[in-house]
Formats: structure tokens, C-alpha cells, sequence
């Protein structure tokens, strides 16, 4: 195998894609390079924005909420939470990126996109640029926040996390971090990727400044935890709604995926104590795109359980999946002693024709806690992340794209 391969790309999805595929370096040793900067991903937010503005309009009038555990999926509740979640990787691409203002230039320009969908935004946590208390662990923490209605009459709450950032190794340690923990109190105590979990319910906190004159005490950083911010931030928002039931969906893109789904979890098992209270007491959907696997066999099997014990009430969990993207394989299914699995409900989705020009619609896949996806079974992680390297489908262009097919009648 040749040790350079040079991708290109003029597209801020290519872009997030290919920091993506680079935390696959140490082990296939490639020099991925870009040629051109990516796309202004603000302005592509505004467009999409713009020329889906019926769909979101919808979505928001249903709160973007499905339905009861057990309804059909929506598309257009899904192309907003979509939209949400790729919203939020303006931490890491807004336009223009002075580097001293990246978070204060994103936070305006997360605000004006939610703004043209007739919501407000709150930016819950910025955890991207501090690290756990427990100096062992490599990390960086979580970028969340909700995007909300404006519309008093119609109150409902978005939380949307950001993907990867592969600049940032403490993101990418997070992702690598696949071996399993399990605490009494947290997602029902199952077996979930200690990366993620740790960036959710972990404390963290700021680097160290040293002052300019040595002899003065090194302030203490302070600590943080990401859920307990997120918790705190949801019933701020709710509260100023008064009296009014306010539902509330967790969303994310890949890595952001994972997050939701942990987050999910545990606003899911706080509905079910003696005297639930908001934001758990609203739970909808949760929706993820190109998400990794990040639980064993007790993680998958819970959140449905539990979704069905409320059901009268709560949402589902929506899984999409663009057709080649091979993100949602990682973890490979044969490297491991700890085998992992996905929620259910996965959907595949493609913007591509195939048999006689026929447009392939939305599919629902069968779950792979009876069956395991045979297409990934047997192949080690090198080979894995080949196959990843070969498809740009993983990037938010392609997921657009395929929604925008999904959402044809």
C-alpha cells in the first residue's frame, strides 16, 4: 500500500470528512493533505436554511417530535435535528476564523442560523478546549447547547452536540477511547465507550493560567460537568416557558452522536424516578447521523426497554445511516473481546439512483442486536478505515443531500 495519499476537496462536508478519516494516521500511517480551504460552512447553513425553509417550518410546528414511542419516523422532525446538529460544528469552522475569537464569532453565528428558523439558541457547555480533572485521561469535553422556540404557544428544546474535530487530539483521543466503563447512577449502569462517557459525565477544567509574575499563586481552574451544565441549561429555558409541557430532543453527528445518545440515556432514566421532573419529564427523540457504535449488548437493549415503559409519553430513537458511510461501523465487530452494538432504529438514506434509475428511499434496517452487520464482521481495523478512505459519505453535504431524497413524497 503506497504511504501518501493525497485527498482534495472544496466542500466544508469533504473537509469534516477528512478530519474524520485522519484518526485513522497511526494506524495506517497516510499523509492526507487539503489543497483547498473548505467551503464557507455559514453560508451553506443560511442556504440550506433558506431553500428547506417549508421543512423546517414543519418541523417546528411539530415540535419536531415523531410522535409516541412506536410512531413513524418524520422526515422533516429529522432534517431539522439534522440541521441542529451540523449547526453546531460552527465551533470549529466559523466565517471569518480570527483564532483569539473562534467561540465568541461561533456562538453569534449558531444564534443566527437558529434565528431563520423562527429559534433562539443557549450554548449549554465549551468543553473543547479544557481537559479532565483526571490528568490520565487525554481528552477534551463536549460543545453543547439547545436551540429553542420562540413561540411560547409551541415551546420545545433541540440538544445538539458537536462532531470531531481531528485539529484537537483530546477529540480524537475521545473517539479512540472504546474500552468500556460502567458506573452505578449513569445510563442505567450499562457498558458504554469510556471516551464518551467521560466527556459527558466527567469533571473538567480550564488549563492552568500562569501569571505573568511567578510569585503570585497559579489560580485554581474551575471544575465542570458537562451533564450537569446541560441539566442545569434545559431547566433554565424551561422554567421561563411557565406552566407549559416542553418537549425535548437530543441530536448529534458523529461523534456528537455519541453524545447524544449517552445524554439521551440518562434524561431516559431520570423519567423513570418516583417523581420525574423536567427536562426528562418532556423526553421526545434522538436523533443521530454517521454515529459510532459506543455501548455493548446491556446499552443496546436498555434504551428501547426503557423507551417502552414510557411510551405513552416519550419519543424513539431514530438511527441514520448514509448509505457507504462507514463511521457508523467503527468499532469493528472482530477486534475486540467487547462486542458493540446500535440502538435501534436505523435508517439507511443515499442521494444515489441505482437498478434502473430508481431512487432508492429511506430503508429500515433490521436490528443487529438479533444479527450483526455481516458487512463489517471479519474485517480488522486497517481494512476498516481503507474502506473509509475510499467514500465520501460520512460528511454533512452527503447527509444533506440524502435527506433532501429522504423528504421527496
Amino acid at each position: 500500500m503506497a504511504s501518501n495519499i493525497t485527498i482534495t476537496h472544496d466542500s466544508i462536508g469533504e473537509e469534516i470528512t477528512r478530519r474524520h478519516l485522519e484518526q485513522s494516521l497511526p494506524i495506517l500511517q497516510l499523509n492526507l493533505t487539503a489543497e483547498e480551504p473548505p467551503t464557507d460552512l455559514y453560508g451553506k447553513l443560511k442556504k440550506w436554511s433558506k431553500d428547506n425553509e417549508a421543512t423546517i417550518k414543519t418541523a417546528v410546528s411539530k415540535k419536531a417530535y415523531c410522535g409516541p414511542y412506536g410512531s413513524n419516523i418524520n422526515w422533516e422532525c429529522t432534517f431539522l435535528a439534522f440541521m441542529e446538529s451540523i449547526t453546531m460544528y460552527l465551533r470549529d469552522y466559523p466565517t471569518p476564523n480570527p483564532p483569539a475569537t473562534t467561540a465568541d464569532a461561533a456562538l453569534e453565528q449558531i444564534e443566527a442560523v437558529a434565528k431563520l428558523w423562527g429559534m433562539g439558541f443557549d450554548l449549554y457547555c465549551d468543553m473543547v478546549e479544557k481537559t479532565p480533572v483526571d490528568t490520565t485521561k487525554p481528552y477534551n469535553g463536549a460543545y453543547c447547547g439547545g436551540f429553542y422556540s420562540l413561540d411560547d404557544k409551541n415551546p420545545f428544546i433541540g440538544v445538539a452536540f458537536k462532531g470531531t474535530n481531528a485539529a484537537r487530539a483530546g477529540e480524537v483521543n475521545v473517539n479512540k477511547a472504546y474500552k468500556t466503563i460502567s458506573e452505578e447512577g449513569y445510563v442505567f449502569g450499562t457498558s458504554v465507550s469510556e471516551g464518551v462517557f467521560t466527556g459527558l459525565f466527567k469533571p473538567f477544567k480550564d488549563t492552568p493560567v500562569i501569571p505573568a509574575i511567578l510569585t503570585l499563586p497559579v489560580p485554581t481552574p474551575k471544575e465542570e460537568i458537562a451533564y450537569d451544565l446541560i441539566h442545569k441549561g434545559l431547566n433554565n429555558r424551561i422554567k421561563l416557558y411557565g406552566n407549559k409541557s416542553v418537549r425535548v430532543h437530543v441530536t448529534g453527528h458523529s461523534l456528537g452522536g455519541s453524545y447524544a445518545n449517552l445524554c439521551f440515556a440518562q434524561l431516559l432514566q431520570d423519567l423513570g424516578s418516583t417523581n420525574p421532573q423536567p427536562p426528562a419529564k418532556g423526553l421526545g427523540d434522538l436523533y443521530t447521523f454517521g454515529c459510532p457504535r459506543i455501548g455493548l449488548l446491556n446499552f443496546g437493549l436498555a434504551i428501547p426497554k426503557h423507551l417502552k415503559l414510557h411510551k405513552a409519553t416519550t419519543g424513539s430513537s431514530w438511527r441514520i445511516a448514509n448509505r457507504g458511510d462507514l463511521v457508523p461501523e467503527i468499532p469493528p465487530t472482530s477486534e475486540s473481546d467487547e462486542i458493540f452494538f446500535h440502538l435501534d432504529v436505523e435508517y439507511k438514506i443515499s442521494n444515489e439512483c441505482y437498478v434502473e434509475h430508481i431512487h432508492t428511499k429511506p430503508k429500515k434496517i433490521k436490528s443487529e442486536i438479533t444479527k450483526l452487520d455481516a458487512r463489517v464482521a471479519g474485517k480488522s481495523t486497517a481494512e476498516l478505515w481503507i474502506m473509509v478512505l475510499t467514500n465520501e459519505k460520512h460528511g454533512p453535504d452527503s447527509y444533506h443531500a440524502s435527506l433532501k431524497k429522504a423528504l421527496e413524497k
